[in-house]
């Protein structure tokens, strides 16, 4: 799940690095494939880099070897992609 307002989303949307708490993640988010496509585009909204990651890190859930993947595989587990909107509160679920 995503979420309105996430920072490390924010400052590379900006074009900013994060130096901070945020580092790890901005570091990651940035060399996802998914949002590399994106950024390469004019112009990208920030919503839209926040929704590719949240649809990389659900394959990632998905396609990994281990427990979960072998669930998914099985049927017995799904992986969704959603986003949490803070201002309203609503949930959005997205197609993968």
């Amino acid at each position: 799940m995503g979420h309105e307002g996430c920072g490390a989303v924010k400052l590379l949307w900006k074009g900013k690095k994060e130096e901070g708490d945020l580092a790890f993640l901005w570091a990651h988010l940035k060399e996802e494939p998914e949002v590399k496509s994106l950024l390469a585009k004019t112009p990208v909204q920030v919503d839209d880099i926040a929704q590719a990651n949240v649809r990389h890190v659900a394959n990632q859930l998905k396609n990994t070897t281990g427990t979960l993947s072998e669930k998914v595989k099985q049927g017995t587990v799904t992986v969704a992609s959603t986003a949490y909107y803070l201002h309203d509160g609503n949930v959005t679920f997205f197609k993968h």
